[in-house]
């Protein structure tokens, strides 16, 4: 069984720092490095910053605006006090890492001012 937030790492910031209070990481960039490094892009977390983004967008528009992003070179975090947008964070980096086809179609959506 998959766990619910792989390939990300779930973060619970606590109630005394507020909103918003829940998080995932992603740092694993490994296995898409090479490709999105081919394809022009930087390939860390300001790359998926793009994919998540679009992939939000497009097809999971109901989550919009209940997600923060804090990328950077080395990580890429999303943040709600939405448990279920940030599930689905996870799940779309979990399809994006698996099925090129679905990291193509984020890469073609991306918007060009925030992906690098």
């Amino acid at each position: 069984m998959i766990d619910e937030w792989s390939p990300c790492r779930y973060i619970d910031y606590g109630e005394d720092l507020g909103d918003p209070r829940y998080g995932v990481m992603f740092d694993d960039f490994s296995s898409t490095k090479a490709t999105l490094e081919a394809a022009g892009f930087m390939g860390g977390g300001c790359t998926w910053h793009g994919i998540v983004e679009a992939m939000i967008r497009t097809s999971h528009s109901n989550f919009i605006g209940d997600i923060s992003y804090d990328p950077e070179g080395s990580m890429f975090c999303a943040r709600s006090s939405n448990l279920e947008a940030l599930k689905c964070v996870a799940q779309c980096i979990r399809s994006a890492v698996t099925d090129s086809t679905v990291m193509q179609t984020a890469l073609d959506n991306a918007d060009k001012s925030i992906i690098e």
